[in-house]
Formats: structure tokens, sequence, C-alpha cells
């Protein structure tokens, strides 16, 4: 039996300012589709879907990027995300995650 291992790129950590909308680019275009959450809690239900832009930037609007209304998930902070790539005519099988990283929200610029 094999077993094939998929690297994952690693994003450098992105700093942003809570309140504000956040564009993170991935280098180039995917064709097929993405998906990608940012979590503040690994293993926790709660999450905050980005839109995905021209199949190449992942983007936070500023109402996204806003304290949420549960206190405990405030935005300031480290959140966890990754961003997963379905080919064209593939399946739920061929999803793989291509890239993870680390955003850190920020109260404002001298932070």
């Amino acid at each position: 039996m094999s077993y094939k291992v998929q690297t994952v790129k690693t994003l450098k950590t992105v700093k942003a300012l809570r309140g504000q909308s956040l564009t993170i680019d991935l280098g180039k275009v995917f064709t097929g589709t993405l998906t990608s959450w940012m979590k503040k809690d690994l293993l926790g239900s709660e999450y905050v879907e980005f839109d995905i832009v021209d199949g190449r930037y992942l983007f936070l609007t500023k109402a996204k990027t806003a304290d949420l209304f549960d206190t405990k998930n405030k935005v300031a902070g480290k959140w966890n995300f990754d961003v997963r790539h379905l080919p064209t005519g593939g399946t739920e099988d061929d999803e793989k995650t291509i890239f993870v990283g680390i955003v850190l929200f920020y109260n404002n610029v001298t932070s």
C-alpha cells in the first residue's frame, strides 16, 4: 500500500485591520472552484467565509471584518484559514487544500 503525501503551501501571516476590507492575492488564477474559510478556533464550528474574486483573490468585506455578534469571537486576533480547490469537472474526492495561512487582525494602525 502506498500513500501520496500532498504538500500544502503556507502563506505568510497576513496583518489586517479590524473593520476594514481585506484582499489576499493567491499569486495566480485557479480554474475550477475555490473555497476558503477562516476560523479562530480550529475545532470550533464558527467561521467567516472569504469571497473568491476572479479565481485568484480572497476577499473579506468591511462587514465581515467587523466584530461578530458573539462576544467570544471578536474579529481582533489570530484567525487560521485554508483555501480548497476543486478542479473543473472534479468530484468531492478531487478537492484539495492548496494553501493555509494566518490572518492577524489588529484594532488600529499602531498595534
